[in-house]
């Protein structure tokens, strides 16, 4: 991402002009793509039509901000804004005990569907099923987001912390909306906002998954190795 190019040319003293980027290998659109047919995959996960779908796919770990996630609901619930709506989770990993544990505190098993770590097939099945993707990462050096552009690419839109590399794809009103990072009660904010826009607005709905799908193939994995090879071929021969 720009924003880690920055912090590498900062600490080791690089000229930025010696710098290249590269994204993770990208995000391929043969994994990942939108699919119309939303009610054959609610259908399949057991997913009410009618519900509106709050999303977190990642590792259940330390500075994924899955705690953020989950306080967010809670706010929701206390608020009495869950109603038609659920949490749909994927994930696990070492906090994984926390995880349930704070799950249970809050009183949020009602609002949740939890499933353990998937296959990236299933994976495009998932953010389809998702209205908004939740990216609510507190790690300051997040250079650049897979799962978030995964999403994207399905034509998802994010909400996702101001920080690292996520301002370079997360367009305000286009793609998704930023959080203040750790703030659950932005991110409960945030959530309602995306519902408001969206449900029951087609119109709006679709411009969010094309305007994401147009971002995240920037992202794509044919186009990223592709200028990698033409930029170290093209170093090589100045050599």
């Amino acid at each position: 991402s720009e924003y880690f190019k920055v912090v590498v040319s900062n600490k080791y003293n690089i000229n930025n002009e010696k710098i290249e980027i590269s994204p993770s290998g990208g995000v391929s659109k043969e994994k990942f793509y939108y699919i119309k047919d939303k009610k054959s995959l609610r259908d399949k996960y057991n997913i009410n039509c009618n519900l509106f779908v709050i999303g977190y796919v990642g590792r259940i770990d330390v500075g994924k901000g899955w705690d953020i996630f989950l306080r967010s609901l809670k706010v929701l619930v206390d608020d009495n804004k869950m109603e038609g709506k659920i949490a749909l989770i994927v994930g696990s990993g070492a906090q994984i005990h926390d995880f349930k544990i704070l799950i249970t505190e809050l009183g949020l098993s009602e609002y949740i569907i939890h499933l353990d770590i998937l296959p990236q097939h299933e994976l495009k099945n998932i953010y389809n099923i998702i209205d908004v993707f939740c990216f609510p990462t507190i790690r300051d050096g997040e250079s650049l987001g897979l799962v978030a552009l995964e999403s994207m690419m399905c034509g998802v839109p994010v909400i996702g912390s101001n920080v690292g590399a996520l301002p370079e794809y997360i367009i305000e009103n286009e793609t998704g909306k930023l959080i203040e990072k750790a703030n659950y009660i932005d991110l409960s904010n945030k959530i309602l906002e995306m519902y408001n826009e969206i449900n029951d607005n087609n119109t709006n709905r679709l411009e969010y998954a094309k305007k994401c799908i147009e971002i995240s193939n920037k992202y794509e994995s044919k186009k990223v190795n592709d200028k990698i090879c033409n930029v170290i071929i093209n170093r090589t021969e100045l050599l």
